[in-house]
């Protein structure tokens, strides 16, 4: 059985003097998948990497980086999409989509539903959740603040973007009154009825 502990510490440990470099040496897509996980608060100590929940001490000590639903979760989605990286999103190469399709132990062996650079920042990420990596020392982009922003005119009538919100309700109504409009084609008045 594959000890993740074991495994993230030494990724890290060979990944270690490159760390700073780690943007260049992964990519832009395995890094920016990182960028976003640790924005979605999921790479923290001693939590869950699939939704940022804090994780038992007995799961930590038996070297799981998931809880057991969350993991079969994974599983699941890795099985819908295999043709998919679990990391960053992108297509995998045919000799990963062949090793899928050989038979295997689908809860062991998983590294052939990454790409290897995004396997790596998975590995970096799990170093963080296990407390070899503090999450400081994980490369990330300097803070820059927004610019101010611009105004723009826009004509009066034109459509905005607005966040909408549903509200599903049952509403009961009774019809009073059938109003019907009809439009002749010549004349520029309508005529209610």
């Amino acid at each position: 059985m594959c000890n993740y502990q074991i495994e993230s510490r030494y990724e890290l440990q060979r990944l270690q003097p490159y760390l700073q470099d780690l943007p260049r040496l992964v990519g832009p897509a395995a890094y920016q998948a990182l960028l976003q996980a640790v924005h979605r608060g999921h790479i923290r100590p001693g939590h869950d990497l699939y939704d940022g929940r804090p994780l038992p001490e007995s799961e930590l000590r038996q070297g799981h980086y998931m809880s057991p639903w969350n993991f079969q979760r994974f599983l699941q989605q890795a099985e819908r999409r295999p043709h998919r990286c679990q990391w960053c999103g992108g297509k995998l190469p045919a000799h990963l989509l062949t090793q899928h399709q050989q038979p295997h132990d689908h809860r062991e062996y998983i590294q052939h539903h990454f790409h290897s650079p995004c396997w790596l920042t998975r590995m970096l990420a799990i170093a963080v959740i296990f407390g070899h990596l503090p999450p400081q020392q994980l490369p990330m982009p300097a803070f820059r603040p927004l610019p101010w922003p611009k105004v723009s005119m826009s004509w009066p009538n034109s459509p905005r973007r607005q966040s909408s919100v549903h509200i599903i309700e049952t509403v009961e109504f009774t019809v009073k009154r059938v109003v019907r409009w009809f439009a002749s084609p010549g004349k520029r008045h309508w005529k209610g009825r």
